[in-house]
């Protein structure tokens, strides 16, 4: 893993879902708190 236009390109494919994943838990976790 180094730094170039390939490695940002493959991080970006998995950036939507994790963006997805991570905002989805938080919104669980806030409405499990409360």
């Amino acid at each position: 893993p180094g730094h170039g236009p390939l490695t940002e390109q493959h991080n970006m494919q998995f950036a939507t879902p994790d963006a997805t994943e991570v905002s989805a838990r938080l919104l669980g976790a806030l409405g499990s708190s409360r």
